[in-house]
């Protein structure tokens, strides 16, 4: 889930190679909105190998008001589904939605496993690099500004 949350979900169409590994060939993105629903699609290509990640997440309310979340996560390949887990979700001051698992669907155990471990290593470490740049650019910039605010550029 995090994963997708924090990485996938932000994804455009196309390969983006400054926030996924060279190993990603594609990427295909499809968003719809239903009534209560939304669902969030990302098809990640590796070569001739993809999968379909999907959260279909609904926002209602209960008879009493309260708000009632609920997600669903599907990773499918080659037409299988590999993973399916259910969410409920509680609407956090500042985090927004955060989602926690209650039920497991589906699961079936394969090489898919690690191929997803490493990819997301990958994806975990290329964020890494980009806050690290970030930071030092960061630094970079604050120290320039000072130097020319004292007059030692």
């Amino acid at each position: 889930m995090t994963l997708f949350r924090d990485h996938l979900q932000f994804l455009k169409d196309g390969p983006n190679h400054d926030g996924l590994p060279e190993s990603v060939t594609d990427v295909k993105v499809f968003d719809t909105k239903s009534g209560k629903d939304s669902i969030r699609v990302r098809e990640i290509c590796f070569g001739s190998r993809s999968y379909i990640f999907s959260f279909r997440e609904r926002y209602d309310t209960f008879d009493s008001g309260d708000l009632c979340l609920t997600g669903h996560l599907a990773l499918v390949r080659e037409g299988q589904t590999l993973l399916d887990l259910s969410y409920s979700g509680k609407v956090e001051l500042y985090l927004g939605a955060v989602w926690t698992p209650y039920k497991v669907e589906a699961f079936i155990e394969g090489d898919w496993v690690q191929n997803i471990e490493m990819f997301k290593q990958d994806v975990l470490d290329l964020a890494a690099q980009r806050q690290r740049r970030s930071r030092e650019e960061t630094k970079k910039h604050e120290v320039e500004d000072l130097k020319r605010k004292f007059g030692l550029s």
